[in-house]
């Protein structure tokens, strides 16, 4: 059992006997040697033993000074309203850097990572997970001044180092989904590994006959190191599997003008075509034949204890309308997690769904800022759902405070794209909080 545990376990039980007396505990007449359970208990608690026996007795349960006081090093998501109610925004002063405020319409707690001048920005990657795999680094971009680029900020220290990557596009790059310290990209047609410890980079591969290479449509690598791209060029665009850890490229035919999307462990892989049909592939990148219809919004493949889903936001279907659909890959069949068929209201503008870099089954996102109007349930707000948990649990965090309609920067800037910690006890969100300038904030779970 863990000392720390039973410390803070034997602090309670001594601030508990302060507070009321305690009849003396007295041994069995007919067992000098045998004090009762519950005095053995106690008595060992307050000189801080880390296990014990009882003397002709049973065991004493050891989770019992686990019970007395949750362990705050146990990451559980994060917690909000589960209502449907439209909440109003209410007035919040910008937090400070190591300054956390209370969110006074949903009691989690935000503060800022950044400070930035005015027209300036420091954002979380946008559209990829921003996290790396153990939650000690947060990818940046940084924008509107003289130095322009990806960030990396360290968690353990608060600093920020400018990284020397040039992606083909800024949103594409990719955390490794275990070592904390490797990224990916593509630079032209070549893919690169960076290690932020040692600030090296190595070529992995070079993908052939192609004129350009796109990471479009593919959110993260799975948990084997597979990445989708799409390689395009003028006689026809090929769709691309490779393989990292052993360097083998599987190629097939486009579906569409997006680069295949890897499940997180099951080997299969999901492409949309130009009619937004989402195809189910194997790992050879050919058709299981499970084929359904969504919109053109972004989505993200999630494993759960009841198999891969696809994650989407539906604007048009009348029966899975909804922020937040899912699809099962392996029969198609869709489920309304937030939607109008589960008490919530129609989609609000600029959804934006995440994951973080850990296969686990959560899933966050935002929504834009109503510029005018009376207040609707999830608009500018940062919600959390937990598709493994019975109900679905669907967690609304916080207002974000960011409007890309009336924002002072460039409307990109604004627009949130939330980062979820791989732990889900954090999301990391831009905001412009109504001023001329763009920075990072984390939320938390409200202070016990």
């Amino acid at each position: 059992m863990d000392p720390m545990r039973l410390e803070e376990a034997a602090d309670d039980v001594r601030n508990a006997l302060a507070q009321k007396p305690v009849p003396a505990f007295q041994p069995k007449a007919a067992n000098g040697h045998r004090l009762t359970l519950v005095a053995a208990t106690f008595l060992l608690f307050a000189a801080g033993i880390t296990f014990f026996v009882v003397h002709g007795g049973e065991s004493q349960n050891d989770s019992a000074a686990e019970t007395m006081q949750e362990d705050p090093k146990v990451h559980t998501p994060l917690r909000g309203s589960s209502g449907t109610e439209p909440v109003p925004v209410s007035q919040m002063d910008r937090p400070q850097i190591g300054a956390a405020l209370t969110e006074p319409d949903f009691q989690t707690r935000i503060e800022a990572l950044t400070d930035t001048p005015s027209q300036q920005a420091m954002l979380p990657l946008q559209v990829r997970p921003a996290w790396n795999s153990d939650g000690s680094y947060l990818l940046f971009y940084q924008t509107g001044g003289d130095d322009i680029g990806h960030v990396l900020y360290e968690t353990a220290t608060a600093s920020t180092t400018p990284l020397p990557i040039n992606p083909v596009d800024i949103e594409e790059v990719y955390w490794d989904p275990t070592e904390a310290t490797l990224l990916y990209y593509v630079e032209d047609t070549t893919l690169v590994r960076y290690d932020v410890s040692t600030a090296q980079k190595k070529v992995l591969h070079r993908f052939g006959d192609c004129e350009s290479v796109s990471g479009v449509g593919s959110l993260r690598l799975s948990s084997s190191r597979m990445l989708g791209q799409l390689c395009e060029h003028s006689d026809g665009d090929k769709l691309i599997a490779y393989d990292i850890a052993t360097g083998e490229e599987v190629r097939a035919d486009a579906v569409g003008d997006e680069a295949p999307q890897p499940t997180p462990t099951s080997g299969r892989f999901v492409a949309r075509d130009a009619a937004n049909v989402v195809s189910v592939l194997d790992e050879t990148l050919q058709s299981t034949g499970v084929r359904f219809a969504i919109g053109n919004d972004p989505y993200v493949v999630v494993e759960t204890t009841k198999g891969d889903v696809l994650a989407t936001v539906m604007f048009s279907d009348d029966d899975l309308v909804g922020s937040l659909v899912t699809f099962n890959l392996d029969t198609g069949e869709p489920t309304v997690v937030v939607g109008e068929a589960t008490g919530y209201p129609y989609p609000p503008a600029g959804t934006q769904l995440m994951v973080s870099v850990a296969n686990n089954a959560l899933v966050t996102f935002a929504t834009a800022t109503v510029a005018n109007g009376e207040p609707v349930a999830l608009e500018g707000e940062l919600v959390l759902v937990d598709l493994d948990a019975q109900d679905m649990s669907v967690q609304r965090l916080a207002h974000h405070r960011s409007d890309a309609a009336k924002t002072q920067i460039k409307a990109v800037w604004s627009t949130v794209y939330p980062a979820l910690h791989p732990d889900g006890n954090a999301i990391a969100f831009a905001s412009d909080w109504g001023q001329d300038r763009v920075d990072t904030f984390l939320l938390t779970k409200q202070s016990r």
